[in-house]
C-alpha cells in the first residue's frame, strides 16, 4: 500500500513476519534504511508492519529482498481486516504440545515419588521432544539471527534452553545407571520454551482483540465526504483522498468522515460509539471532532 508524499516520493507499507522483540524491529529498520531511495523507515511490532518513506522508483521487490536477507518474511501490504493478526491454529497447537510434554517432565524432575530408575533418560527425551518439536522455530530463528551477526529474544531463549540440556547431559552420562539422584535441568529447558510459546500465543490473542476494536471503529467512518472547493461548492470525494487542510461539510444526521476542527457552524455530536459519552456533545467553532461520530441537527 502506498500514499502520496512529496514530489517523486511516497509512503509505502510492507507486512513483516518473524519479528519477536524490539531488537528485531531495530534490525529491520536498519536494513530498510540501507535500501537506496529510502529516506526513513519505522516498524510497528504489534501490527508487524513497516512504514517507509521512499522514492517512487524503488520497487517493492527491493524492500522485500532487504527484509528477507535480514532473516524475516515480508510482502507488500494490502488493505485487509485488522483482525487478520489472529493467532493461528498452529500457535495454539504448539502451546498444547509443549505443555503436554513439559508438565510430566516437570513432575518427574521435581516430585521424588514420581521418579523411577532411569528417569533422567526420560527427562532428556521429553526435553528434546519440546526443543525439536514445538520449540524448533525458536532455535531456527536464533540460528538465522546468528548468521547475520545479530541477537534477538529468540537467541536468548534458545541459548537458555539448550544450555540447560547441555549441562545436564554430562551429569546423566556420568551416572548412566542412575544410582541416587542426578542433578539435571531438563525441566528448565522444557518450561522455558513452553512459557515463551504461551506468551506469544496470548500476545497474538490480545493483538487480535485490539485489531477487532480498531476495525469496528474504522467501520464507523463513511466511505465518502463532501469536500468544499476553493469556489465554495461541494464535491463528493473518497475519504482516502482528503488531505490535511481540506474543508469538509457535514450535514445534519451525517457521520463526521475524519478527525478535524470545526471552522463554522454549531451542532451536537453523538460520540457514544467512540468515547462512550451517553449524551450528544455540543460543538462549535474551534471544537475538535472525531471521525465516525454522528452530527445531529446542524451543519
Amino acid at each position: 500500500m502506498a500514499a502520496e508524499g512529496a514530489a517523486g516520493r511516497e509512503v509505502r507499507q510492507i507486512d513483516i513476519e518473524g519479528m519477536t522483540c524490539a531488537a528485531c524491529v531495530q534490525r529491520v529498520e536498519k536494513v530498510l534504511k540501507r535500501v537506496p531511495g529510502v529516506s526513513d523507515a519505522t516498524v510497528n511490532l504489534a501490527t508487524r508492519r513497516a512504514t517507509i518513506d521512499i522514492d517512487r522508483q524503488v520497487t517493492d521487490a527491493a524492500l522485500v529482498s532487504a527484509v528477507e536477507r535480514a532473516g524475516y518474511a515480508a510482502k507488500p501490504h494490502k488493505t485487509q481486516s485488522l483482525s487478520d493478526a489472529a493467532p493461528s491454529s498452529d500457535e495454539a497447537r504448539r502451546v498444547v504440545i509443549a505443555a503436554a510434554l513439559s508438565v510430566p517432565l516437570m513432575v518427574v524432575a521435581m516430585v521424588p515419588a514420581a521418579q523411577f530408575t532411569g528417569h533422567g533418560w526420560a527427562q532428556l527425551g521429553l526435553a528434546l521432544a519440546v526443543l525439536l518439536g514445538p520449540g524448533l522455530g525458536l532455535s531456527r530463528a536464533a540460528v538465522k539471527s546468528a548468521r547475520h551477526g545479530e541477537a534477538t529474544m529468540d537467541t536468548l531463549v534458545a541459548l537458555g534452553a539448550w544450555a540447560a540440556v547441555g549441562v545436564s547431559v554430562p551429569a546423566l552420562l556420568a551416572n548412566p545407571g542412575h544410582v541416587g539422584h542426578g542433578h539435571y535441568w531438563f525441566e528448565t529447558a522444557g518450561m522455558i520454551v513452553t512459557f515463551v510459546l504461551l506468551g506469544r500465543w496470548i500476545e497474538s490473542r490480545a493483538r487480535r482483540r485490539t485489531g477487532d476494536a480498531l476495525r469496528a471503529l474504522a467501520e464507523l467512518r463513511p466511505a465518502t465526504a463532501r469536500r468544499v472547493t476553493a469556489s465554495g461548492d461541494d464535491e463528493e470525494v473518497s475519504v482516502d483522498a482528503l488531505r490535511l487542510g481540506d474543508r469538509v461539510r457535514v450535514g445534519a444526521h451525517q457521520r463526521v468522515p475524519v478527525d478535524g476542527v470545526v471552522r463554522a457552524g454549531r451542532s451536537h455530536v453523538d460520540a457514544s460509539l467512540v468515547t462512550g459519552e451517553s449524551l450528544p456533545v455540543s460543538v462549535g467553532e474551534g471544537a475538535e471532532v472525531v471521525g465516525g461520530t454522528v452530527n445531529h441537527e446542524g451543519a
